[in-house]
């Protein structure tokens, strides 16, 4: 298993690996905050532009760092 073992507890949202439950049941609850945060407009500029980057290409997959660098801009 990679990252932090989960008796030292939990990795932030952004770096979770092989813990399925910490991002199914967390991901929305950041989504609606970002969406609140950041502006609807935003966040979609942001996906449209990992669309158009990623969507039917060949790995490797988008991850959340992707993300973060198109809402950084």
């Amino acid at each position: 298993m990679h990252g932090v073992p989960e008796d030292m507890g939990e990795m932030p949202l952004m770096q979770v690996e092989n813990q399925g439950y910490i991002h199914y049941n967390k991901g929305s609850v950041v989504l609606y905050g970002m969406r609140e945060f950041l502006g609807e407009d935003t966040l979609n500029k942001a996906f449209r532009a990992l669309v158009d980057s990623f969507g039917y290409a060949e790995p490797p997959w988008p991850t959340a760092l992707d993300m973060y660098r198109e809402i950084r801009w």
